[in-house]
């Protein structure tokens, strides 16, 4: 197998601060193995690379046998480490829109081969898509021109201090069902999380390159000037955008705030010429999802979260 990258050996040695991980290779196969403290019985299976199902099948056993013994009662996945990152694995809709950034990928197979082994869906999510951005737009600038009535104001990312506020946002307002096995972490792996390498994670010069890639990160502020809430939209090419991330505080629900963001998202993705936007990897049935259906979005892409009793 290739060499891990310094990004990756970076992010790995931030896990095994707090967390417990193997990686193991059999066969042409690999996978990572993970224990995440704040769930102590579940395992997670991520980074599964196999050419084909049957090199698959030896090495989940061997990640499986290895989770058994350090007390681990079920395995879930694809989960990489934590569900920071990419996870879960596509199971229908793999040529209905280009693979978006971020976005979790796996040849078709997957998902059979992962039944095969005995897993079973536990938990399923939806990407939309709407070609009528203008449409969208216009559905929801009355929840925009409410909240901004009552005092909340939205600016782009402008700062390593705002990346701060929106890791906070996210660290106070994720939780289950909504974000799966979700645990908060620290600004340092964060930006690990988003990219940026380990070399120089905190410095100015890189926070103002990431800074620059994140075109698309709006932030909230309550009347009192804090950061309650953010979006984050990502360029794809070819004029289609990806809402991939909304998050309001807690003490701010019922302001309709989430509303007011989705209808940010969509003017920013306006101002940037896009066309066409897809609302990423919102859980069925989901809140998300319900905003989401506003101007009639149809799902493009499925995905599952797989688990197997040990």
């Amino acid at each position: 197998m290739n060499a891990l990258s310094p990004l990756e050996l970076a992010r790995d040695a931030a896990f095994l601060r707090y967390g417990r991980l193997r990686r193991f290779e059999h066969g042409g196969a690999a996978l990572v193995a993970a224990i995440h403290p704040t769930f102590p019985t579940v395992g997670t299976i991520g980074d599964l690379d196999a050419d084909v199902p049957e090199a698959l099948q030896p090495i989940l056993g061997d990640a499986e046998a290895w989770l058994k013994g350090q007390g681990v009662l079920e395995v879930q996945g694809p989960i990489t480490r934590h569900t920071w990152y990419p996870f879960r694995a596509v199971t229908d809709g793999w040529d209905a829109l280009p693979r978006l950034s971020g976005e979790p990928w796996n040849a078709p197979w997957l998902p059979g081969a992962l039944e095969a082994a005995g897993y079973g869906r536990l938990v399923e999510s939806v990407t939309t898509l709407t070609r009528e951005l203008e449409v969208m737009s216009a559905g929801l600038s009355s929840k925009r021109r409410r909240a901004e009535a009552a005092g909340y104001r939205f600016r782009p990312l402008a700062g390593l201090p705002d990346l701060e506020s929106v890791l906070s946002v996210v660290n106070r307002s994720f939780k289950s069902p909504e974000n799966h096995l979700f645990a908060p972490i620290e600004l340092a792996e964060f930006l690990l999380v988003l990219g940026v390498l380990p070399s120089g994670a905190t410095s100015p010069a890189a926070a103002g390159a990431l800074l620059q890639s994140l075109p698309g990160v709006w932030l909230c502020e309550a009347p009192n000037g804090e950061v309650c809430g953010f979006v984050y939209v990502t360029l794809e090419g070819q004029g289609l955008g990806s809402l991939k991330t909304l998050a309001v505080l807690p003490e701010h629900a019922g302001a309709g705030l989430g509303g007011a963001l989705a209808a940010v998202a969509h003017d920013v993705g306006l101002s940037l010429g896009l066309s066409a936007m897809a609302h990423t990897l919102m859980i069925v049935d989901g809140a998300a999802t319900s905003l989401s259906s506003v101007g009639g979005c149809p799902v493009t892409r499925r995905y599952a979260v797989y688990r197997k009793l040990l």
